[in-house]
């Protein structure tokens, strides 16, 4: 590092060392604690964010698997032989056929409606996380008799049952011609619940084996379609096109992208507001900090004109006062990813203690799906939110340091005598 260089970063850090006699360093942490709760502020938001999405996304394959495979036209027929060509093409890991109807239930005078889902617990355990969400894995003894079912919990507090206890299952009914006949009615005991933390499942499933769901529609050996387990969740719409393909043009899909879409574009649409509003304070924040850099060129007026008298050049003032600027908003955005992160990785937390104090849930199921305030930190939005942060403090202090290295020596030193 050469003399000049060395003489440049003397200046700079001379610069930066509080001033007792004004309030000017006063103001200059006013602007840096800005830029600080901006970019912390920015950091939270978008890791609750992307905690939300990742979070959602990760239950609704859990449930529902990578994909349903199903026939347009109706219940599929033959399926055994169907599964067979699926398994032969080797793009699917596992696959469950399943039944999904709608019905009503009725205990102790409460009705409600429901999802009737039909499953092979051997072979759904292989494509969805059933095994996590059933308590006491109550999900294999489906098989074991009829007329027992599994409970989603939110479901069942509504309905003010539990394990052992008996509900009345109301299944519509349709003749030939497509007219609505009598309901058929049937009871049927709970075994256990499921409890995946999705309030929008856990408040209308019923789970049962295939056989008792297709005696329950009268599907006869009849399938609604397949949950497909692929080896990435990444390219799953395309991948499930070529198994379409590959086996009948009669099937269509729907991938896990398209459970909750319109939760994944509500998150993504409200990531943008967001950014751009909290950027905006972040700017302004770099603005004021610009506003101080001019207020230190003026006061420093003299000061400069003797470092011009001395030899110093133009770009080398304007220098002087850019890494001023820069080296504030470096501060702040540092402080700020580090007070983001800290409050991102204990945010969960600080929503529990602070439900507490107030005497309320503040993430309601009901609402947000999940019942916990989950956060992921990705290093590209963590990266982008620091670098713009940095971005505008260099571009907000550009003035300053062009007004710095205008500033004509006998001017400035002829006015001071």
């Amino acid at each position: 590092m050469n003399s000049r260089a060395k003489s440049l970063i003397f200046i700079v850090i001379r610069l930066l060392r509080p001033d007792r006699k004004n309030l000017g360093s006063l103001s200059v942490l006013m602007s840096i604690s800005g830029v600080v709760l901006g970019v912390a502020a920015l950091v939270v938001v978008m890791s609750t964010m992307n905690g939300f999405e990742k979070e959602v996304r990760n239950y609704a394959i859990g449930i529902s698997s990578h994909g349903i495979l199903f026939d347009r036209r109706g219940m599929i027929n033959n399926w055994e032989s169907l599964q067979a060509q699926i398994e032969k093409t080797q793009i699917a890991q596992a696959i469950s056929p399943f039944i999904s109807h709608g019905a009503m239930v009725n205990t102790s005078g409460k009705i409600k409606s429901v999802i009737v889902e039909g499953i092979i617990p051997n072979l759904e355990d292989r494509v969805t996380s059933i095994e996590k969400f059933s308590s006491d894995k109550a999900y294999k003894l489906l098989n074991a008799r009829e007329n027992i079912v599994l409970i989603g919990a939110g479901l069942a507090l509504k309905l003010q049952v539990s394990i052992g206890d008996d509900l009345s299952l109301m299944v519509p009914r349709w003749d030939e011609r497509g007219n609505f006949i009598a309901p058929s009615f049937k009871k049927l005991e709970i075994i256990g619940l499921v409890n995946t933390g999705m309030a929008d499942y856990d408040n209308r499933i019923l789970m049962t084996s295939l056989k008792t769901a297709q005696r329950l529609f009268s599907a006869k050996e009849s399938i609604s379609g397949f949950r497909v387990k692929l080896a990435s969740a990444e390219n799953a719409p395309n991948v499930l096109k070529q198994v379409t393909q590959y086996v009948s043009s009669d099937l269509s899909t729907i991938d896990w992208t398209e459970y909750n879409y319109q939760f994944f574009q509500a998150i993504q649409s409200q990531k943008r507001v967001l950014f751009v509003v909290l950027i905006l304070i972040v700017a302004i924040s770099s603005f004021s900090i610009a506003s101080n850099v001019l207020l230190m060129v003026h006061k420093k007026a003299g000061a400069i004109g003797i470092l011009k008298s001395l030899g110093a050049t133009r770009l080398r003032i304007a220098l002087i006062f850019l890494l001023h600027g820069s080296i504030v908003g470096l501060l702040g955005a540092c402080l700020g990813v580090f007070l983001g992160l800290l409050v991102s990785v204990n945010a969960n937390s600080i929503v529990e203690i602070i439900g507490e104090l107030v005497g309320r849930q503040l993430i309601n199921p009901d609402v947000y799906l999940i019942n916990h305030l989950p956060t992921w930190v990705r290093l590209s939005d963590v990266s982008v939110i620091f670098i713009s942060c940095l971005l505008l403090t260099i571009v907000a202090s550009v003035y300053p340091a062009y007004r710095a290295s205008s500033v004509h020596p006998a001017e400035v030193l002829g006015s001071e005598n």
